[in-house]
């Protein structure tokens, strides 16, 4: 076969290939990966290294694909890395249910799909780690993030980034798991509380707390003032973090946009013949969050009730008018209010 005739072929497939990749990372709006600890074997420490990604499926039909590779880097390659095919185990379209939630009521919960159309998408592959291999990091990257980020300079142009530490120098870890799916919605003016339902199986200690978007492992993103990594959206009185449980706890301000949260898990352990803790490993989890105006609950009638005896659902900021017609000495409203 002549080769000069693959030549435009090829120029054409690499493009569409390029577009594509790019097409697609516009589309992630958070992730992590995690690892776990399976079982010794005679070549190494057998590992499942699991990586979810959640995707805006609005903008278009554009998917992610049935596998996905990450990167693997230790002094102990000898090429200072390798990488690993992870296969797609599961993907969950419309099917995300704890974007957000409201602080009062399971009833001041809104539909995340009617606002934003997501799916999450699981990979998972077994990995023997070679004898010697101690300290190891998985990391993900692609090009490029939404051009629709309030809080980061110039995102359009910059790489969406996961990257997950595991140190077995003091015996083998399983990374700290989440027990909820990564937050990516709250309403203006409302409360909002995120519990990531930390899981730790080694009995360590846990630290959470935030840290910056990462373009790469030594390229930090810089945010628009007055955002940081610790300030990254608006909030009406400040945001409180628990550093054990992994609960964020804040009053969304007026201000509606995008913004780019990164939280940091690390995993200590107390070494008795150091007598100190050791981190042996971290967790970066990425969520691109919407701030929504107009997206809490009316106030509700039950339907079970009858004229006579109905109940109303209220949520934060909601307000109601009662009136009788016609009006009679006679009528009485009554009040009992439940939490």
């Amino acid at each position: 076969m002549n080769a000069s005739r693959l030549v435009l072929p090829l120029v054409i497939w690499a493009f569409l290939g390029l577009f594509q990749s790019k097409l697609h990372a516009t589309h992630v709006l958070g992730g992590e990966i995690t690892y776990r600890f399976l079982q010794n074997t005679p070549t190494g420490p057998e590992y499942e290294i699991q990586m979810v990604l959640y995707r805006d499926n609005g903008p278009s039909t554009a998917g992610l694909g049935s596998s996905q590779s990450i990167k693997i880097s230790s002094s102990c390659f000898p090429t200072g890395s390798t990488t690993l095919s992870l296969n797609r185990v599961n993907s969950l379209n419309n099917a995300l249910a704890d974007g957000g939630v409201r602080t009062l009521d399971p009833l001041c919960m809104i539909d995340t799909l009617s606002h934003i159309p997501m799916s999450k998408h699981v990979y998972k592959k077994a990995y023997i780690i070679p004898m010697g291999c101690n300290e190891l990091w998985f990391s993900w990257s692609v090009c490029c993030r939404s051009n629709s980020i309030s809080n980061l300079v110039t995102p359009g142009g910059k790489r969406f980034y996961l990257e997950t530490h595991l140190n077995r120098s003091y015996g083998e870890n399983s990374s700290i798991s989440f027990g909820r799916d990564a937050p990516f919605f709250s309403c203006l003016n409302e409360d909002v509380y995120w519990d990531h339902n930390l899981t730790e199986t080694n009995g360590d200690s846990v630290y959470f707390g935030w840290t910056s978007s990462l373009e790469n492992r030594d390229t930090a993103l810089q945010y628009i003032a007055p955002h940081s990594f610790s300030d990254p959206f608006p909030a009406a009185n400040g945001i409180v973090v628990d550093s054990s449980e992994g609960i964020v706890r804040l009053t969304a301000s007026n201000i509606q946009g995008r913004f780019q949260a990164t939280f940091r898990v690390e995993d200590w352990r107390f070494v008795p013949s150091l007598q100190s803790f050791v981190r042996v490993g971290y967790v970066l989890r990425e969520s691109t969050i919407d701030f929504l105006a107009g997206c809490n609950l009316p106030p509700a009638i039950d339907a079970a009730g009858t004229p006579n005896d109905s109940l109303v659902n209220l949520c934060i900021g909601d307000s109601i008018l009662l009136s009788s017609s016609p009006p009679t000495w006679a009528d009485s409203i009554y009040w009992f209010i439940d939490g």
